[in-house]
Order: structure tokens, then sequence, then C-alpha cells
């Protein structure tokens, strides 16, 4: 099972978005921040986080050079490092609801570890962190209850805490919010998936797929339902058009779709 996350990001980038970092001189913290955001853009993480640790060095009370820097670290893979900074973030702005979304998501990435055997949806998980990420995910919402990225985040909590409605009553949430989010249609399809309803599941691909013809993972999403309702037809056909899309089809679906139609293709 494939889920995307929604991280909120760079606090601050619009207005740097054609700078170059060598175009900007640093002297004062907000300057070291505005460039460190850019280096990150660019993708030179070790020295946008430079850049955010001589903000802080010269205004330690910064909030928004904990809040990129935790970002920073998060690519660089320190996830223990970008947590700290959220956490310092919360700590001098209590209502800055982006930093509890995205320390959710550090959260419910140290919890969960997906497991895709082709055509079954399965989970395994590692508690206290999914339970730590719904209760940022809660936090944020509570600040901010019109952001459909909050919901849609707390639904993939719920998925990996197998509480499918939950999960799906915060998909419809923040569908409500925003109906153009495909993302939210294609998990709420995986959940009602989970709960073996597939109809309802493949309303929902047929959804995201209307919106964006080119969304492979719909298609591979589609098929697996297809298979388990034993439209064989059907799921060869959405294989098909996800490999033409370029999608990395699990060779455990291909094998299942083989043995139950009784053709190699």
């Amino acid at each position: 099972m494939k889920l995307l996350s929604s991280r909120i990001g760079l606090f601050g980038l619009l207005g740097l978005l054609f700078l170059s970092a060598s175009s900007v001189h640093a002297e004062t913290a907000e300057e070291y921040s505005k460039r460190g955001i850019i280096y990150h853009r660019q993708g030179n993480l070790s020295q946008a986080i430079s850049d955010f640790n001589k903000a802080i060095e010269i205004n330690p009370n910064l909030v928004e050079a904990y809040f990129n820097r935790a970002l920073a670290h998060e690519d660089s893979g320190n996830l223990g490092e970008a947590i700290a900074d959220y956490n310092k973030t919360i700590e001098l702005a209590p209502n800055f609801a982006d930093a509890y979304n995205n320390r959710g998501l550090l959260h419910s990435k140290m919890a969960h570890v997906n497991v895709d055997t082709g055509s079954e949806f399965v989970v395994a998980v590692r508690s206290p962190d999914l339970d730590n990420a719904i209760t940022d995910y809660d936090r944020a919402i509570k600040i901010d209850n019109n952001i459909a990225d909050y919901y849609y985040n707390r639904g993939h909590a719920y998925i990996f805490k197998l509480n499918f409605d939950q999960s799906i009553s915060d998909y419809d949430k923040a569908l409500k919010i925003n109906p153009d989010f495909i993302a939210a249609y294609n998990s709420r399809g995986l959940a009602y998936g989970m709960k073996h309803d597939f109809d309802a599941a493949i309303s929902d691909f047929n959804k995201a797929i209307e919106s964006n013809p080119k969304f492979a993972e719909g298609y591979c999403n589609r098929a697996k339902i297809y298979l388990e309702k034993r439209e064989y037809n059907r799921s060869w056909a959405d294989v098909y058009k996800a490999e033409e899309l370029g999608y990395a089809i699990n060779p455990g679906l291909i094998e299942k779709l083989k043995k139950a139609s009784g053709r190699e293709k």
C-alpha cells in the first residue's frame, strides 16, 4: 500500500522563488534564514542548515528558522533533529498549526512500514508514534479546521491503526474542503478497499482517474480491486494502463492476476 502524505513546505518561500543564494547578502538573522530557504530550494541542504544555524545563533527566537531547519533536516534524513526543531517551533509559537502537522508526519513516518503484497493491502505499524502523530494532527485541526491536508494526513494515520471508518471520515472532510484533492480520493479508495467495500473503492479510484487520466497509481489500485471482484479483464486493462504510464507494478499483483485469470497477460 502506498499513501502520499502532505507536508507543509518552506515558510517564507514566497517572493524568493527567482533569487539565487549568491544574490542574497546575509548579516541579520532574517537574511540568513531567507538565504537558507533559497539553498534548500536549490537542493543544497547542508548549506541551508548552516544558514539556519547562523540565523538561530543571532536570534534564538526566530520561529521561521527552526521551522525551515526542521524541513532541511527531514530532507537530509535527520528525523530526530527535525522533530527537535519542530518542538522548538511549537514552544515559541504554540498556535503554529503547520508545525504540528509536519511533526505529525514525522511521527507517522517513524511509525509505519508499507507492505505491498500485490493485490492485498497490508500494514505493519509501530506505536506509540502513530498516537503521537494523531495527537499532533488533532492540535493542528483545533487551531485551523479549514486545511484539507490536516484531515488527509490524520486519515493516513487512522488507516495504519486499521481504523478505516475514521480514516474515511477524515478523507470526507478533506474532500469537502478541497473537492479536487485527487490524492484524497485515491486514499479513501484504499480505505474502502481494506474494508472490502469494493464498489465504493472503485468509485473513488474512478474519480481520481477522471480528474487526472495520467494518475498511474489510481489505475494500479483499481486493478487490485477488480482482481478482488474477479473482473479479470478490467484488472488486466488497468495493469496495462498503469505500466503504459510508467508505474512499476508489484510482481505479486501480476502473479496473482495470472493465476486467478488463467492467462499470462
